[in-house]
């Protein structure tokens, strides 16, 4: 049987005799032979540089590896069971263990990156008994090397087509012998006379291999992990939710290129960033401009040249040198003014010559130049932040020169950098700690010498001396692709097959590097240190190179630093607020080197800009009240709120309350905002809570934190504890990591998350108590993905009860509000990691309230978390989902049992046959509980049955309620009416202008040179209308045969205007958006609302089709109007001899935008819209109505009652004229019986109004009936 099993799974030809032995074979009798298959084996490398013997299998869908090979590789495992469910309720088995592999990939251009497998494990793979020397094969192909060709004799691996990428393609083919190259390398396989080998297939006789071959005929197949119980039946649809997402991992490596838009695999280079495919593009175009030299004119050192992407031909780039010229003297004259910022600077210019980022143009190549030139302007940028260069040098590669820049015609470069807030995640997982910082990094990578002509920069040291060229040749920081450039060259650098052995080293260059810093940590210190050294040596193969390292505990750059010739002992430039020689920070974050503490960096200055930077020093505490400007602005009050820093949430709290305090500024400005908003003065109690927030931000630098998430001392993996909490203010959630140590249990706070509730949840807190968990989930979902920590457990804890219940369900029985968070929480987590805990012992609770710097000492509850998380988690107050519900439950049913006693005991009254009577009190005893707060049918019936049991309450409630007039404001919808036919005048021919709509909109602002008050102007306006009167209009137009009528609609009622108010509208908007009010002198507005006015003019009103020159014309309103064949309306642009051209350009830009806009906004009304045809209630004679009127005071209800009503030729109420009566005194005193006889007249008002702008409270017959009742 063993002997069966052995030639049934192995590639030796079988042999088989028939019954009947003078009966040939099919095979024999063609004169055929069947031949051994020799299988596709080669040898793969591991990512650390260890050989696999390898099979290649395209008939397998599952990837194998040896229990010994995974045991010698060091690979991350995890046990699972597989469960292959069959008919009647049977199911089988299997353990096994699952393996994550990373092997080394050959790419397009040459060089390799990492691959990850997902594999199974298994005993045995394969056994070679007898394998083909690389000799034989040589034979069949020469021009293939030995190396190629050798076969491994042990199999440890099998590769199937699930990974489709790696699958390798015919190079050569010698009968049914063929040589197979992919990203893998080459290998033979088929079949050939002369050539045999023995493989005996012992995967295919394993139970691991028939569970995964049987998973999609089973009727049910699932994976479970070694946490996770077995059952043979189930119905929970979290397993599945989970098999999904062990589905999504197991696809790791099986997608296709270029990616989808969305990877989401983690391993992605660089930096495992979301690119669209367009971004994918345009990062393939940049890393094919890049190449690695190990020599040239350059440099004798290793370094990368560099092609910029150029999506337009450079030699379309005008001569700028005037432009650039007279930017570097405007420089100039500002360096005058500071002369120890001119050192500085010019100082920066000279060392760019000396280490060769710049070099002097001689006249020589200047005049043997023949291609495209461009001119670069530099700028003062002072950098209080940075120690070694204070003042920097910044590029200006967007200056525009007749319209174009170089900007303009490269290519916009894919964000690549990490996300800042992983980078300091794994910057705090280790014990020990390291960072620096790349030197001059966006001036490592040279550039072609098109690209340096295209960088000259002019340059003198004195003002007498003559302007000099210069020319960059190295990538410059204010090109747009320049970010890019150097991140990929640095990655890249990584990525060489010298350094395929580096693992750990290359990581960090490619996830913990955020622009041109580096930060790592670990648990071992030597480790850390062999990590940094060999970090140093793959950098300065590309041409980089860091400065010292600092690491936890010491300051190793200072010592390396204050040894050198001119160091920063010896600079002269000191800027305000600048940071002083032992201070450091980490991506912004403050970071004390000898504590190993991190604290956030905060300060409070009012003092003006300077070129983005305060020119006077920071606030002291004590300072503070009185240098605080008085009025404070809404504007000052962001920008100081605005500068706390702090991207890990270490002080959320703080930062919140800050928020608040702006968003009760906004809220204290009456009436909508503007932009004058923001510079309107602030309240005085709104200051002075400023005024604290600003005194509690300056002490918040005192402050320090943990940098390690990890104590020296834990024994086994930490526990993940989330809180999270909302209310009508804010919502957030925090995030601790529950460690196990040798002294105790030890707590370490790691991130939190926080943001305002917005205003028109209406108080529900349930919703952001909701999204409060969400921040939770989505906070541990980034904890595991960014961190590379192990969670032992996760526990979130949470106050809401309902909530809680509410993780419980499906989400497909919620309103979306619920139904997309509840189902991001049950697709992120499982139901069984929620608990409640009481809300005095949520330490989320600050977050939603705000907290003062006192409350984040390094003893308080935020750092450390609530004292129960130190005791052992079965003391905890906690209480899940089911004993939540069932406390609920028996309160509530002893509340009910309670309150419908005493209720019925007091309300009983009993008559002569026992029963329940309700006495005429009950409508009172309605209408009291009614007005206590107004409230709907149910509220309103239970605070009757507080006092009473009222028969049949609920349909006496339900009659009070809809009598009410107060509920009836609250519910009032405006009256609407089916449409009416449209007007004569839009459905008869007309000539043009036959009809006219006027309509008005503005103000605008316009500056001229000789400004008029507006005094003078209205008065101007008043005489000539009084001069000019309608009378006057009339008797001139009737001299022409002209017949002149007015019609005027209902005030308030814009849609009476038809399409008219709608062009209108649209074109008002669209002059609105542009903001550009004030920049116009009058004749420029005047040109601007011209070219306006045409374009708007140019909107199609009907199409006709040429069916000669095969093309669809339109007919636009400047057709008939101007009475022209062709459809061209915009001049598209102008030109005015002797005008400058700078203001001619903003014309055209303010034309441009207003297209834009315009188009935008008028392109959706050129659709058909549905109309309304419902049929409503006419507004009568006598209806009591409020009036909808857009320029009453909040809260002031102005009612009035129709007086007469106006019908439409089918009967319909369109309009109504309406009397209403201003505030009167009423006396409430009994008159004299003189004053009866009197009476009192109050003054009325008659307005008329369409009937979409009323709402109707009492229609006259509900009057007429409850005069009857």
């Amino acid at each position: 049987m063993v002997e069966k099993f052995r030639r049934a799974f192995t590639n030796i030809t079988a042999k088989s005799h028939c019954a009947d032995k003078n009966q040939l074979g099919v095979i024999k009798s063609s004169a055929l032979h069947e031949l051994p298959v020799i299988l596709m084996l080669l040898e793969v490398t591991a990512n650390a540089g260890q050989k696999i013997g390898t099979l290649i299998d395209l008939a397998s869908d599952t990837n194998y590896i040896t229990h010994r090979a995974a045991r010698r590789l060091n690979l991350c495992s995890e046990k699972i069971t597989l469960v292959v469910h069959g008919v009647g309720g049977m199911a089988m088995k299997v353990k096994t263990k699952r393996y994550l592999l990373r092997v080394r990939v050959k790419t397009p251009t040459g060089t390799e990156r990492a691959h990850q497998l997902v594999c199974y494990g298994l005993d045995e793979i394969a056994n070679v008994h007898r394998a083909i020397r690389p000799e034989q094969l040589k034979k069949f192909f020469p021009e293939t090397s030995l190396e190629d060709l050798t076969r491994p004799k042990h199999i440890e691996l099998l590769i199937s087509h699930h990974e489709g990428r790696l699958a390798p393609q015919r190079v050569k083919v010698i009968g049914d012998l063929v040589l197979w190259e992919g990203p893998l390398g080459k290998t033979v396989g088929g079949a050939h006379p002369n050539l045999f080998e023995e493989v005996d297939m012992a995967a295919h006789t394993s139970k691991t291999h028939f569970a995964r071959s049987m998973r999609t005929t089973a009727v049910k197949y699932q994976e479970l992990t070694e946490t996770q119980e077995f059952k043979a039946e189930t119905k929970n649809t979290v397993a599945g939710r989970e098999f999904l997402d062990w589905w999504r991992w197991d696809s790791i490596g099986a997608a296709c290129e270029p990616k989808c838009g969305g990877c989401r695999c983690g391993n992605c280079q660089p930096g495992g960033k979301e690119m669209t495919l367009s971004e994918e593009r345009e990062l393939e175009i940049i890393r094919k401009g890049l190449t690695y030299v190990k020599a040239d004119a350059h440099s004798s050192e290793p370094h990368w040249d560099t092609k910029y992407p150029w999506i337009e031909d450079p030699v379309s780039l005008p001569d700028n040198r005037s432009a650039v010229e007279a930017t570097f003297l405007r420089t100039e004259k500002q360096l005058k003014k500071e002369p120890e910022w001119r050192v500085a600077y010019g100082a920066q210019v000279h060392e760019m010559v000396e280490r060769g980022a710049a070099k002097k143009l001689t006249k020589d190549i200047i005049a043997n130049w023949k291609g495209p030139v461009w001119y670069v302007s530099h700028l003062v940028a002072p950098n209080s932040h940075s120690v070694t260069t204070p003042v920097r040098l910044v590029w200006n590669s967007s200056q525009k020169f007749k319209g174009i820049s170089m900007n303009d015609l490269l290519l916009k470069e894919p964000d690549v950098l990490n996300p800042i807030r992983a980078v300091l995640l794994r910057f705090r997982r280790g014990v020990h700690a390291a960072l620096s910082d790349i030197k001059k990094m966006y001036n490592s990578v040279w550039l072609e010498d098109l690209e340096m002509h295209l960088h000259r920069l002019l340059w003198r040291d004195t003002e007498d001396g003559e302007i000099e060229e210069y020319a960059i040749t190295r990538d410059n920081i204010g090109d747009r692709p320049a970010g890019c450039i150097a991140q990929l060259a640095m990655r890249e650098t990584a990525m060489l097959p010298m350094f395929a052995h580096l693992e750990e080293e290359r990581r960090i260059l490619e996830e913990d590097s955020y622009v041109d810093d580096v930060l790592t940590s670990h648990n071992d210190l030597e480790k850390l240190d062999e990590n940094t050294k060999k970090v140093e040596e793959i950098l300065k193969a590309g041409g980089f190179f860091l400065k010292p390292w600092i690491q936890s505990g010491q300051s190793r750059r200072q010592e390396h630093e204050s040894g050198k010739p001119g160091a920063l002992s010896d600079r002269v430039l000191i800027l305000p607020n600048q940071m002083r020689e032992g201070d450091n920070k980490a991506l912004g974050v403050g970071y004390l080197v000898e504590n190993d503490k991190l604290y956030p960096m905060t300060s409070i200055n009012f003092s003006k800009r300077k070129k983005k930077m305060r020119v006077g020093q920071n606030l002291l505490e004590e300072e503070v009240r009185g240098k605080t400007p008085s009025p404070l602005t809404r504007r000052q009050l962001l920008s100081q709120v605005a500068s706390l820093y702090d991207p890990i949430g270490l002080v959320t709290p703080a930062k919140q309350k800050g928020a608040i305090l702006v968003r009760k500024a906004f809220q204290e400005a009456s009436g909508s905002l503007t932009r004058d908003t923001w510079d309107k003065p602030l309240s005085e109690k709104l200051r002075e809570e400023a005024i604290q927030v600003f005194k509690e931000y300056i002490r918040l630098s005192q402050i320090t934190f943990h940098r390690s998430l990890t104590p020296g001392n834990w024994i086994r993996k930490p526990w993940g504890v989330t809180f999270s909490d909302g209310s009508d203010q804010s919502y957030g959630a925090v995030v601790y990591l529950r460690w196990e140590t040798t002294q105790g249990i030890e707590v370490r706070l790691v991130e939190s998350k926080a943001k305002l509730t917005p205003l028109d949840q209406k108080g529900e807190p349930v919703k952001a108590e909701t999204c409060g968990v969400v921040f939770a989930v989505r906070l541990r979902r980034y904890i595991e993905k960014h961190s590379r920590m192990e969670i032992e457990q996760w526990l979130h804890l949470l106050d809401s009860q309902t909530v809680l219940a509410a993780i419980q369900r499906d989400s497909y029985g919620y309103q979306t509000f619920f139904a997309n968070r509840v189902g991001e929480i049950q697709k992120s987590t499982s139901a069984d990691d929620w608990w409640w805990i009481p809300g005095d012992l949520n330490v989320a609770d600050i977050l939603t309230r705000g907290a003062a710097p006192e409350d984040f000492q390094e003893n308080s509850v935020w750092q450390n978390g609530p004292e129960f998380l130190k005791q052992p988690v079965e003391q905890w107050p906690k209480k899940s989902a089911k004993e939540v519900a069932a406390y609920a439950k028996e309160g509530i049913d002893r509340l009910q049992r309670k309150s419908f006693s005493a209720a019925l005991t007091r309300s009983q009254v009993k008559n002569n046959k026992g029963g329940v009577s309700a006495g005429p009190s009950s409508p009172v005893t309605a209408q009291e509980a009614h007005n206590a707060n107004h409230e709907e049918i149910a509220g309103t019936l239970l605070r009757m049955r507080k006092t009473a049991w009222v028969i049949k309450g609920r349909k006496l409630a339900q009659k009070i309620v809809d009598n009410c007039v107060t509920c009836r404001k609250a519910r009032a919808r405006k009256c609407q009416q089916i449409m009416s036919d449209l007007p004569p005048e839009r459905i008869t021919p007309a000539r043009p202008f036959e009809y006219t709509t006027v309509d008005l909109f503005g103000p605008y602002e316009v500056k001229d040179e000789t400004p008029v008050g507006a005094r003078p102007a209205l008065k101007e306006l008043y005489l000539f209308l009084d001069q000019l009167g309608n009378s006057g209009i009339e008797n001139e137009a009737t001299k022409h045969g002209t017949e002149w009528s007015w019609k005027f609609h209902p005030a308030d009622s814009p849609h009476r205007n038809g399409t008219a108010e709608a062009a209108v509208r649209t074109v008002k908007r669209a002059l609105h958006n542009l903001g550009g009010d004030g920049c116009f002198t009058w004749s420029e507005f005047q040109t601007f609302l011209y070219m306006a006015s045409n374009l708007a003019n140019e909107r199609p009103i009907d199409a006709r089709t040429q069916s000669q020159e095969d093309c669809v014309d339109y007919i636009s309103l400047n057709s008939l109007l101007l009475g022209r064949a062709g459809p061209r309306g915009d001049l598209g642009s102008f030109e005015f001899e002797g005008y400058p051209y700078k203001r001619l350009r903003a014309i055209q830009t303010e034309v441009d935008q207003f297209w834009r806009k315009w188009s935008q906004l008028a392109g959706p009304n050129l659709y058909i819209r549905s109309k309304w045809h419902t049929a409503h209630r006419n507004v009568a004679v006598g209806d009591v109505i409020w009036l909808a009127d857009q320029n009453a005071l909040r809260g002031q209800y102005k009612l009035a009652r129709v007086i007469s009503v106006n019908t439409d030729k089918k009967g319909i109420v369109r309009d109504v004229h309406v009397r209403t009566f201003p505030s009167y005194p009423v006396p409430t005193v009994k008159p004299d019986k003189k004053e009866k006889s009197k009476k009192l007249k109050i003054p009325a008002t008659v307005l008329h109004r369409d009937v979409r702008r009323i709402i109707v409270l009492l229609p006259a017959e509900e009057q007429e009936k409850s005069h009857q009742d």
